[in-house]
């Protein structure tokens, strides 16, 4: 079985590249939403009360200016793309591909929106993430035109993979077959560009364990109506084999505390929707495992990042299920199982 890279920190030199943005990350981290009041936040009686618990956070000064539930979300996405061009801000020139390969990932679901919606014939052009590294004019761009002619817009982002999109387009490639097509070719772009060295090692065993994430979240949602089309959806290049995870043979792999989502009873979420938070609980544990072992590196800007996409994420789902009126004991369900 392929095994993730062993990081030797006692080799590695350059401290002093990290040295500034690690004392600021530092800084604003301690400015991360607790578990407590996170949960608080969820125990509120209702919107007033909620609105006046985030005054204090640095939230406060994008969500009071909006008005609706989608202006919030807005918001809040505002303030994430803030926060992404804060940190670009302070690592080096060098270190700037760091927070490029992080923002792959809404990337690769604008795409997967802008191709799936024109495909599908869509009057409306889709509501596309600002997070991504792609400008939003390019995907305004992409709109006006036909499907085969998007590599027009994309020559100097993602030209390969858009090439490979079309291709598989032209092919007759469909519905999840199609995600999964997308996603492997977004992750092979990614691959190829990680450099050498101990920070490229840390992102090829980041990117792998997402791969691994991404096939069992995959074979979950289509194996109770398709699971013959599993290879058709596997995408290559994690630890687990297909097999593996078509017979959840998780025991003996680093996913095997993952194993409890797949037969979940839990009444408030679902095995899908507990398997995908419990991903993103895993991944933040080994990045946070990873910072402690080397402090001063690309790894704490990542492990940063990642929890205060959580944060947000929390934000959003709180605003809207108080909007709906869902009963505060669900709420809290959905949000304590966010942390470790």
């Amino acid at each position: 079985m392929k095994q993730l890279i062993s990081l030797d920190y006692d080799e590695v030199n350059g401290y002093e590249d990290y040295a500034y943005p690690y004392g600021h990350i530092k800084s604003v981290e301690s400015k991360l939403i607790t578990r407590k009041h996170m949960l608080e936040f969820a125990s509120v009686d209702n919107l007033d009360d909620l609105f006046k618990g985030l005054e204090d956070t640095d939230y406060w000064p994008y969500i009071s200016k909006a008005g609706t539930l989608t202006e919030q979300e807005l918001a809040i996405e505002k303030y994430m793309n803030n926060v992404f061009n804060d940190i670009i801000e302070l690592i080096p020139p060098e270190k700037k591909w760091i927070v490029k390969l992080i923002r792959v990932r809404y990337d690769i679901n604008n795409f997967r929106m802008l191709f799936k919606s024109k495909i599908s014939g869509k009057n409306d052009e889709p509501s596309f993430s600002v997070l991504g590294n792609v400008p939003m004019i390019k995907y305004d761009n992409a709109w006006q035109r036909d499907v085969t002619h998007f590599n027009d817009v994309f020559e100097n982002e993602y030209k390969v993979v858009v090439d490979q999109i079309i291709k598989d387009y032209g092919n007759g490639v469909k519905g999840q077959a199609f995600d999964s097509k997308l996603t492997q070719h977004f992750f092979d772009y990614i691959f190829s560009i990680i450099p050498k060295g101990i920070e490229g090692d840390f992102f090829r065993n980041y990117f792998t364990i997402r791969i691994d994430l991404t096939n069992l979240i995959t074979f979950l949602r289509i194996k109770h109506n398709a699971p013959d089309k599993f290879s058709k959806c596997y995408v290559k290049g994690g630890l687990l084999t297909e097999p593996q995870i078509v017979n959840m043979e998780l025991g003996s792999t680093p996913y095997s505390q993952l194993l409890h989502c797949v037969d979940n009873k839990c009444e408030v979420l679902n095995p899908l929707t507990h398997l995908e938070r419990s991903s993103r609980k895993y991944l933040m544990e080994y990045t946070a495992t990873q910072s402690l072992n080397k402090p001063l590196d690309a790894v704490t800007v990542i492990n940063y990042i990642l929890n205060k996409e959580v944060e947000a994420k929390n934000i959003r789902l709180i605003l809207s299920l108080k909007t709906k009126t869902v009963p505060k004991q669900v709420i809290q369900k959905l949000i304590g199982d966010e942390y470790a």
